[in-house]
């Protein structure tokens, strides 16, 4: 202000103003926290693009800023020359690190992103504000609402379809932005809020999250990444896409798909031409959904059943909507 400047970031900030302002109107109360952004040039928390502390309230709040939270804080208000009994109660500090960030639209999709938490600050302790899949998953989701056309977290998608095989849902972080995708597709804004901003130390436990959905919501994830009719907020589809693994049992009399709860595991089964016109399925607890060739409609499979063998290669999806490993036959 001294050089007759705007300030830039600042200036970013307000131009989002009208899409933020949107978000209180799913509350029944609005949240209400004052916000200090900072600009930082300082070599500190590499490779941070941006990062949010926000002070508890309350005694639980004092107990936790008596440990370690607030350190941040006061390092930068410290610096600022600033003194810590004039803060207001509950205050949320954001730190972006512009030079880290090439361009303007990077930078409105981390204040976005970084603006998400400081709501979910709300209602969380700060222990449980630690890179959980819910809580920076929602925030990708958030970012993305805001930002239209966004590309910079591209790889943090293709990430997620890479990893998922391997790992349930709750081992996720940042990645986990297209689950939150497809949650506001198949509900709506208020059900991805509910989760990004009601969990709880109970979601990092895949027995947990699971009770998030009933079982058959589980499978519908499943198929929709089948499908692959996820998009991006925005309304764009997704850069990258969950892809079908191939199982040929053309010279096999059974196989048996496994992988981690809450994993979404998807199969290309090729069988042999004159087999039995019976397939006998033991889902083992899991929801299976399996789709025949040229067929347009998806079978849901649970417990043991035996249906019409379809046409080859059929598409299997399969999710464990448990705290247990998927294992079906």
């Amino acid at each position: 202000s001294e050089e007759g400047r705007p300030d830039r970031l600042l200036l970013l900030l307000k131009s989002m103003e009208p899409r933020l302002e949107e978000i209180p109107s799913y509350f029944p109360s609005s949240p209400n926290r004052p916000v200090l952004l900072v600009e930082s040039r300082l070599d500190i928390f590499n490779p941070s693009l941006a990062l949010t502390d926000c002070a508890n309230t309350g005694e639980e709040g004092d107990a936790a800023d008596d440990d370690r939270d607030v350190q941040l804080t006061k390092h930068v208000i410290t610096e600022m020359g600033g003194d810590l009994g004039d803060l207001p109660e509950g205050l949320c500090l954001v730190v972006v690190f512009s030079d880290r960030l090439e361009t303007d639209r990077e930078r409105r999709f981390g204040l976005a992103h970084e603006w998400m938490h400081t709501m979910q600050s709300g209602f969380y302790t700060r222990g449980a504000m630690e890179q959980h899949w819910w809580v920076e998953g929602s925030a990708e989701w958030f970012a993305h609402k805001i930002v239209d056309g966004a590309t910079e977290r591209d790889h943090r998608i293709e990430e997620f379809f890479m990893r998922q095989k391997s790992c349930p849902l709750t081992e996720h972080s940042y990645d986990a932005q297209p689950f939150f995708f497809w949650g506001e597709q198949a509900f709506n804004t208020n059900w991805v809020l509910s989760v990004g901003l009601g969990g709880d130390e109970y979601l990092r436990r895949p027995d947990g999250a699971s009770e998030i959905l009933p079982p058959e919501r589980w499978l519908d994830w499943a198929i929709a990444q089948a499908d692959q009719t996820i998009t991006m907020p925005d309304g764009r589809p997704l850069p990258f896409q969950a892809e079908a693994e191939e199982q040929d049992l053309t010279r096999a009399c059974d196989a048996v798909i496994e992988g981690p709860p809450l994993s979404v595991q998807l199969r290309e089964v090729s069988l042999p031409g004159g087999g039995s016109p019976k397939l006998r399925i033991e889902t083992g607890g899991a929801q299976l959904a399996i789709r025949g060739n040229g067929d347009e409609d998806w079978t849901g499979v649970t417990g043991t059943v035996e249906i019409d063998t379809p046409s080859t290669p059929m598409i299997v999806a399969a999710i464990s909507p448990s705290g247990d490993n998927l294992t079906a036959r």
